[in-house]
């Protein structure tokens, strides 16, 4: 199984990975973004060919609800939505289709 949680500092590259992970078979992927962020690159991907179906395949917000505050804290938000689908294989009431 693979997964993928892309991350960048700034997020500089965000939309050429995501337009290259969205190209891959990947049983989990997700991007640190918040709404705002997330919102203009979907549309940019959209832009780019890419359809609503494809980009539902990831999840954003990244992590499930456990009331994290710290780094520590969402790390271990982030690891548990992984288990959960690695487990479930369903996505999270926080995936990017519930958006």
């Amino acid at each position: 199984a693979d997964f993928v949680l892309v991350a960048t500092r700034g997020h500089q590259h965000d939309f050429e990975l995501m337009r290259w992970l969205l190209n891959v078979k990947i049983d989990y992927l997700s991007i640190m973004s918040s709404k705002k962020k997330w919102q203009l690159l979907s549309e940019a991907l959209i832009n780019d060919g890419f359809t609503q179906n494809n980009i539902n395949t990831g999840h954003s917000p990244v992590g499930r609800e456990i009331g994290s505050a710290t780094v520590p804290e969402i790390a271990v938000s982030i690891i548990a939505e992984i288990v959960n689908h690695y487990r479930n294989s369903a996505k999270s009431a926080i995936s990017l289709s519930q958006l």
